[in-house]
């Protein structure tokens, strides 16, 4: 699709949506889906919406009318899911938050072998991936961080996984959170050092995962796979964890503090 067309399809979306339900542009400002309130952060969600639709404006309105639903549902009015209805999972800190990066798309580092799918209700772990994807996104639009395509990177360090971290149903839930809920915000999903017992997990799921998603992810292996991930992200920006340096990534609810506390990030009513 040319320029000229993208454009009209953008303005056509955003026609299109508030004649098909009047007030969804605004509750998508409320509930921090589009955290720019500026003409362009609507831009920004329109384009996103189109992409994830092949184009079809018209499925594109619908899927943008029914994700502000499930936004109200999820996260409440005002867009956010309080520690405390996450808590059990924050406690295990497995997952961070490398907000600066080579691409200046932040990071998301989750440690695999801190999962405990015997102590996760399912249900909690669903809303705990969209806590941690929707702290992300959070850095992804706004000027002040320079990313290129509104997307981040998300690295899943899969070393010292054993049977006590096999959670099937979670890692498809995560990736159907991923495709439903966060369309055209992933750019990469890294998989470091899978050994055998993922291999497994991975073929059960794998034919339940989105095909573009599916196309997202890539198996890093050893010196090579690390030298992959300095290329991608920046060795002076990847955990300790890959690397040895001393790079800590904020845990992710610090992450989310530091998103309250920024006003140049977050914005919550239409200008």
């Amino acid at each position: 699709m040319g320029e000229s067309e993208a454009s009209e399809a953008v303005s056509t979306f955003l026609d299109r949506i508030e004649v098909a339900k009047p007030g969804t542009l605004q509750s998508l400002v409320l509930t921090k889906e589009i955290k720019r309130t500026d003409e362009h952060g609507r831009v920004l969600f329109a384009q996103r919406m189109i992409r994830a639709e092949k184009y079809d404006v018209d499925k594109a309105v619908k899927r943008a009318i029914d994700h502000s639903v499930w936004r109200k549902q999820v996260l409440g009015p005002e867009g956010s899911i309080p520690d405390d209805h996450v808590r059990e999972q924050l406690e295990e800190g497995k997952v961070f938050l490398q907000i600066e990066t080579r691409s200046n798309r932040p990071l998301l580092f989750v440690q695999v072998k801190k999962h405990s799918p015997n102590k996760t209700d399912l249900e909690v772990l669903k809303k705990f991936v969209v806590y941690s994807l929707e702290t992300a996104t959070y850095f992804l639009d706004s000027p002040e961080y320079g990313n290129p395509d509104g997307t981040m990177d998300v690295l899943f360090d899969i070393r010292g996984m054993t049977w006590a971290n096999f959670d099937v149903a979670g890692l498809k839930s995560s990736f159907t959170v991923l495709a439903q809920a966060f369309p055209e915000r992933i750019h990469k999903i890294y998989m470091l050092d899978p050994p055998y017992l993922f291999d497994m997990i991975w073929k059960i799921v794998k034919p339940f995962v989105d095909p573009v998603s599916r196309e997202k992810v890539e198996f890093l292996h050893g010196d090579k796979g690390v030298e992959t991930l300095k290329d991608a992200i920046g060795e002076e920006y990847l955990p300790q964890e890959v690397t040895g340096l001393d790079t800590r990534p904020l845990p992710i609810d610090q992450a989310m503090r530091k998103v309250t506390s920024e006003s140049c990030v977050v914005h919550s009513s239409l200008e």
